[in-house]
């Protein structure tokens, strides 16, 4: 804190032998015991001459009772169930200063000093929370004070056998003899040496834990439809290390897996950062069925299931057939949104090989990738590949803790996992979390919170400029600050419709799960936004490259290659796929396009979804924009049908807008006006709908066969 900080800077200075950790533990004295007694100390420790120890020792001492004496039933049953809600309720019945004060001092304390007060005025001792809290700063602070002088501290609270022996030792004795063992002038805090704090010491910047530590602890970090309640960033953060400590306490520590099979909402938008920040998650589609659960799971070999109580899901089923313990989520959404507990089955138990919140280095996420006619790849994610994406996204749309993100996206994908909620949370930024994608519902939460942004694929962008024009009012009182599209194509006409509706920026941006979500966007206005480009390079770096590994100059198509901190380090146990996606440090995004003059990134199609007609590649995009400018057409997905002679021939599947008609001869000579000959579909199907994945992005491998046109 400022206060303290200040003390044991000035008393350094002056000579005295006082660290920050004394610092704190006069700071926070203030508040339990008289202001005349506490101006004594300060008067006693401001001389040259000042021993920590003595002075401590003789104004700490208090013959009075021990404050919490009285609750020590409400103690039993707090320390017993790991909470402190019964002695707060005690201290709130009681009407008194100290009480007040203790509650005050309670809110600044964590978890592990309040056990350590708790537990010692279980035995007896006059050990209080601000003391507790001195002892735990002691801890932290020993990269000041040097790993001596905490033994110290040990050597005087334990005893040989490693018991504690409160009762043989009083707290004024303590400090003094801890004090008194810090002689070593090496040990000094001394001007010019860096004083760490308590986030200092434990956070790496790389790591997920680090990217909980933006916000301000009153501020709103995760809030939700229908919850009166938003989550604090202080709460989030004391939810995190309560769920590494429930893990490890299952016997899954760092670099294990655990799978999760949650529903969109608040519970899995806290779930995934409060889990990552110290295993291995993988999140899995709640929609998936049983033989698909039954390849994902049987591939992952998790330590662990994340569900949620009392949901039914095919998950548990397999779980149970595959024997992998099925760990059950309880929402708490009275703490606030996204609260919850871990409740594991009893035979859940252990120690775990590597406890606590993890480093940059430790795999934080592993998502498989959306196979086609090959088996899914498994993609690991580090938490600094993740914590790299969550800062280059927030940086790409200057996001800031005024900031609220609407979250419509599905939260078993990269999109709505980085760009959803991380990046926002890496900002200090706040999150909506919907219980998923809703055209209908889509107004109404604007207008309930208020965001400032949000970020989809373009058919859920479709879907809501479909109901814009009836809902003109509340964008006239709730305008967005931008709108962000990504992991889908988004058409020029679409782009500008959107903007004219919502007066705000469309962002579009390119990404894929490799590569933490994502490589490029667009920027921000007053800068140049180009319709049919995913922009600059946002975060890594962005080139493109021929068959043979050499980088080609702007202008030149080729295979579209990025290398950043935010990709993938390879594929898990899978050196044929790892040798083929990387080439002198570049990771190959299967993705063909170009690089303009100033540096825009734009898309010609997926290499394997080029349409080889005859020997002339087709990119199925370029169709696809071209039927789409036809005043009778919704959607069209171009794609390659089999041909005996030129061995593809270019066909298209498109939806008709409603109320509108147009024929097969129609569309063919429309296409013809814009497009050479070769590249006219010469198959057009109408249909009602268009196959899609889970995230809503359209299926265009394989379309020929589900359309009965590979004969």
């Amino acid at each position: 804190g400022r206060t303290p900080g200040k003390i044991g800077l000035f008393l350094s200075l002056t000579g005295a032998r006082a660290d920050a950790a004394d610092a704190m533990s006069l700071g926070l004295a203030r508040h339990f015991v008289p202001q005349a007694r506490f101006a004594g100390l300060a008067e006693a420790l401001a001389t040259e001459s000042a021993d920590v120890g003595a002075v401590v020792a003789r104004f700490a001492a208090d013959p009075g009772r021990s404050r919490l004496a009285a609750l020590r039933p409400a103690i039993d049953r707090c320390f017993r169930h790991d909470t402190v809600e019964a002695i707060v309720s005690a201290l709130r019945s009681e009407d008194s200063q100290w009480a007040k004060d203790a509650l005050s001092a309670m809110d600044r304390a964590s978890p592990l000093s309040l056990k350590l007060a708790l537990r010692a005025n279980q035995e007896g001792s006059a050990l209080e929370i601000e003391d507790a809290l001195t002892l735990e700063y002691r801890a932290m602070m020993h990269v000041i004070a040097g790993p001596d002088f905490y033994e110290g501290v040990r050597a005087v609270l334990i005893d040989k056998d490693q018991k504690p022996r409160w009762r043989a030792i009083s707290r004024t004795s303590a400090i003094a003899s801890c004090a008194s063992r810090w002689t070593d002038p090496a040990n000094r805090c001394t001007p010019g040496r860096r004083v760490r704090d308590r986030r200092d010491t434990v956070q790496d910047p790389d790591a997920i834990l680090t990217q909980l530590s933006r916000g301000a602890a009153g501020s709103s970090a995760i809030s939700a439809p229908d919850s009166s309640k938003p989550l604090t960033w202080h709460a989030l953060r004391e939810l995190a290390a309560r769920t590494i400590d429930a893990v490890n306490a299952m016997g899954i520590g760092r670099g294990d897996r655990v799978a999760m099979v949650l529903r969109n909402g608040p519970e899995m938008a806290t779930a995934f950062p409060c889990l990552a920040t110290g295993v291995a998650t993988a999140p899995l589609n709640p929609g998936y069925r049983e033989d698909e659960l039954d390849f994902y799971l049987g591939d992952l070999s998790p330590k662990a299931l994340v569900v949620e109580a009392g949901v039914d899901s095919p998950a548990r089923k397999v779980a149970a057939k595959l024997s992998i313990p099925v760990v059950e989520l309880h929402p708490e959404p009275a703490k606030g949104a996204g609260a919850f507990r871990l409740e594991a089955p009893a035979t859940l138990r252990g120690k775990a090989k590597s406890p606590g919140a993890g480093k940059g280095e430790d795999i934080a996420l592993l998502l498989h990738t959306s196979g086609t006619t090959a088996r899914p790849k498994l993609v690991p994610l580090t938490q600094s590949n993740l914590s790299a994406s969550a800062r280059h996204i927030a940086a790409a749309l200057a996001l800031t803790p005024d900031d609220t993100c609407l979250q419509i996206m599905p939260l078993f994908h990269i999109h709505g996992l980085v760009a959803g909620v991380l990046s926002s949370l890496s900002a200090g930024a706040q999150v909506f979390v919907t219980p998923g994608f809703n055209a209908l519902r889509f107004f109404h939460w604007v207008e309930e919170i208020h965001p400032t942004w949000t970020t989809g694929v373009p058919t859920m962008h479709r879907a809501i400029l479909g109901r814009a024009e009836r809902n003109k009012e509340i964008l006239a009182r709730r305008r967005l600050r931008l709108l962000r599209s990504s992991s889908a194509s988004l058409r020029p006409r679409l782009m500008a419709e959107l903007e004219a509706a919502f007066q705000a920026p469309v962002i579009e941006a390119y990404g894929m799960t490799e590569a933490s979500h994502q490589m490029a966007s667009n920027p921000l206005p007053p800068r140049p936004r180009k319709p049919g480009s995913v922009g600059i390079a946002a975060g890594p770096e962005v080139g493109i490259m021929d068959d043979a590994g050499t980088l080609l100059p702007q202008g030149a198509g080729g295979e579209i290659v990025v290398r950043g901190p935010n990709v993938t380090r390879g594929y898990v146990n899978n050196p044929e796929a790892n040798a083929k996606a990387f080439v002198n440090g570049w990771f190959r995004t299967g993705d063909q396009g170009s690089l303009d003059e100033e540096g825009y990134l734009r898309i010609i199609g997926r290499l394997k979804e080029m349409i080889n007609r005859g020997g002339e590649k087709v990119s199925p995009l370029e169709v696809d924009v071209v039927l789409m400018d036809h005043p009778s057409v919704q959607l069209a997905l171009t794609f390659g049908m089999p041909q005996e002679n030129l061995g593809e021939e270019v066909a298209a599947a498109v939806v008709l807008k409603e109320g509108k008609t147009a024929t097969e001869r129609e569309l063919r000579e429309f296409a013809g006006k814009h497009l050479a000959h070769y590249k006219v579909p010469h198959k057009i199907v109408f249909v009602t709908e268009l196959p899609r994945g889970p995230t809503g992005k359209l299926q265009r491998i394989g379309l020929a066969a589900k359309l009965g046109l590979d004969k």
